[in-house]
């Protein structure tokens, strides 16, 4: 897989697949351009807590 444009984080999206994850939580630049990514949400830390602690 060669998705993200830092090859070092693509292991980040393969984890993701792999157990079927609704969302990765990253303040890394190269994987939030990515959102939203093969269905997978990619959310930095504060925008994640929102999500969650608001239940949207």
């Amino acid at each position: 897989m060669a998705d993200c444009r830092d090859a070092k984080d693509n292991e980040y999206l393969e984890l993701a697949l792999a157990s079927s994850a609704w969302a990765i939580v990253s303040g890394d630049a190269d994987l939030l351009v990515l959102h939203p990514w093969r269905g997978v949400r990619i959310l930095q830390p504060a925008d994640y807590l929102a999500k969650v602690a608001g239940g949207a």
